[in-house]
């Protein structure tokens, strides 16, 4: 993504056209998903971006802050950072996850290329095996689509946030293949996916959602990432560095090899993603690009 010069100020559009909604996926106290769908009215669209778990904001990841302090204070975080305001927001555990898709009755998606992951255990069928998924037509369960949405280390984060998208797209197709014919089976399938969930949104408002803005199409594949804005660190790199330095200035040959061999014993510490340049507003331009172009 090519930036301005300036981005003192960012000049973040009139939203009162747009409705923004948080959904974010928690594993134990964590929130290892947060996307943000923002519905524009006028252009009749709704634009999907995901937020990193590693992105570090006042010295702390992320996706701790909701563990730490609660869902209003990770809200107001994200809104700070994007320059959006979130108006629901949609929390769901990704055991409940599972209950969710099994509930509407699995999901269909097409995967355009593989998925591969030797460290995910899998096991179907009486047989134990590993993560393995060829480009193709799928119908998943929830495990099976859990699986997709939480797969990372042989791919990234980043890649996982668009397989994200995927299965976000691929819910409201299925809600959509129900048909307005089926009004009260939705009624009963958004009563009993909103009790498996921690939200701001109610049964009520969900139909109204879906009925008014089932039509809008999804765009995807939107995630905040070293490919734009970011830029990628280990936190202590720095310690280490200084410390692999500092044994140049050992004239002593032995007493300079016993030093660069504890210097390499430094951790790096945690991998941390940070906006590009040490400028926070480079997020704010990306979201308002991402969601006028």
């Amino acid at each position: 993504m090519i930036l301005p010069r300036d981005l003192k100020n960012v000049d973040i559009p009139d939203t009162e056209q747009g409705i923004n909604f948080l959904i974010v996926g928690k594993h134990g106290s964590l929130t290892d998903t947060m996307i943000y769908a923002h519905v524009d009215l006028v252009n009749q669209r709704v634009t999907l971006i995901s937020i990193p778990r590693d992105l570090e904001v006042n010295n702390r990841k992320l996706n701790a802050v909701y563990s730490l302090f609660g869902i209003e204070e990770l809200k107001r975080q994200l809104t700070k950072l994007t320059g959006y305001r979130i108006d629901k927001y949609i929390l769901i555990d990704m055991y409940a996850f599972i209950d969710v898709i099994d509930i509407i009755g699995g999901v269909d998606l097409t995967l355009d290329k593989a998925v591969i992951d030797p460290s995910y255990k899998v096991f179907e069928e009486g047989k134990w095996s590993t993560l393995y998924y060829k480009p193709g037509n799928y119908h998943l369960n929830g495990r099976q689509a859990l699986r997709l949405a939480r797969s990372r280390h042989y791919s990234s984060d980043f890649e996982r946030a668009k397989r994200q998208h995927l299965i976000l797209d691929a819910l409201k197709q299925k809600a959509l293949s129900m048909g307005v014919g089926e009004a009260d089976k939705i009624v009963k399938i958004a009563q009993t996916v909103l009790s498996h969930t921690e939200t701001d949104i109610t049964p009520q408002d969900a139909l109204t959602y879906f009925f008014r803005y089932k039509d809008f199409p999804v765009r995807k594949n939107n995630v905040l990432s070293t490919e734009n804005v970011l830029t990628s660190k280990h936190k202590n790199e720095g310690a280490k560095q200084a410390a692999l330095a500092s044994c140049t200035n050992i004239v002593e040959e032995s007493g300079k090899n016993k030093c660069l061999i504890e210097a390499k014993k430094i951790d790096d510490g945690a991998y941390i993603l940070l906006p590009s340049g040490g400028n926070w507003n480079v997020i704010k331009y990306y979201f308002k690009t991402t969601f006028s172009q």
